[in-house]
């Protein structure tokens, strides 16, 4: 009997120790399963704000990139209308002081024209542009010749 009654408890105390040994064994495994999953969801977390934070830096490189480029841009669009305006500026000069110039010249030759006309009219006593217009010719011829003059 006594026997039996160890074998019993033996085999009672084996299968306590094993019933507690799997016990022990599942609520370490379903710890260990907590532990990843919560592992595993705080690197998606990490992992999720590490690529928010890449992205948005990302983002922010590339405006500013952006505003860099926009500028660059404009300072040079700025740079080229100066230069293209100030071309203009000098052309327009240049037109304008060759326009004066022309016009001066002009002025001159008429001047100088109107002074040998009058040098003429001194000289002959009626202005060139008489002679080719009026039909009665001897009577200039006659005028020269009193005045011991010869047209020229």
């Amino acid at each position: 009997h006594k026997a039996k009654l160890t074998d019993h408890t033996a085999l009672r105390d084996r299968i306590h120790k094993a019933k507690l040994t799997n016990h022990i064994s599942l609520r370490d495994r379903i710890h260990k399963a907590k532990l990843t999953n919560h592992f595993a969801l705080r690197d998606r977390i990490h992992k999720a704000k590490l690529t928010n934070h890449i992205a948005l830096r990302d983002r922010i490189h590339k405006a500013k990139l952006t505003n860099h480029v926009a500028l660059r841009d404009r300072i040079h669009k700025a740079k080229l209308t100066n230069h293209i305006a100030l071309r203009d500026r000098i052309h327009k000069a240049k037109l304008t002081n060759h326009i004066a110039l022309r016009d001066r010249i002009h002025k001159e030759a008429l001047n100088l024209s109107s002074c040998l006309l009058m040098e003429g009219i001194k000289l002959f006593g009626v202005p060139p542009y008489v002679w080719h217009s009026t039909p009665k010719k001897t009577h200039f011829v006659d005028h020269f010749v009193d005045q011991e003059m010869t047209p020229l």
